[in-house]
């Protein structure tokens, strides 16, 4: 993709910091098709357990990436963040509270003239 869009390839850790992000969404997928099929994903049980435990220490990870400004140079993770952390909230499959630089982001982010103007909530 680097190539055909002509941008600088990502270093290993932006790498790194993708698969967190896929991984985080994998695992919100995997709740969110559990819950629609009549589960109950708040359950004591190993799977469910482990997707939120999988979904909250990345998102922990994410949040220092986001301390350390990670996103900045790289609009591609920035815009897979954003991509996740709005599915998140509009599916309201988590809580951005204990992640006040995910929380920063997002709010920054989401002000953005493409970002609103792209946003099917406001049409």
């Amino acid at each position: 993709m680097s190539q055909k869009f002509q941008l600088s390839a990502l270093t290993w850790q932006q790498e790194n910091v993708l698969t967190y992000i896929n991984a985080c969404n994998d695992s919100c997928v995997e709740l969110l098709l559990c819950d629609r099929s009549g589960f109950d994903t708040k359950d004591d049980k190993l799977f469910f357990n482990l997707q939120r435990e999988r979904v909250s220490s990345l998102l922990t990870l994410l949040d220092e990436e986001c301390e350390k400004s990670s996103f900045i140079n790289c609009s591609y993770l920035a815009i897979s963040l954003y991509c996740l952390l709005d599915w998140i909230a509009f599916r309201a499959l988590w809580t951005l509270d204990e992640h006040p630089n995910l929380q920063h982001f997002y709010s920054v982010f989401s002000t953005q003239d493409d970002v609103a103007q792209s946003d099917p909530r406001n049409h």
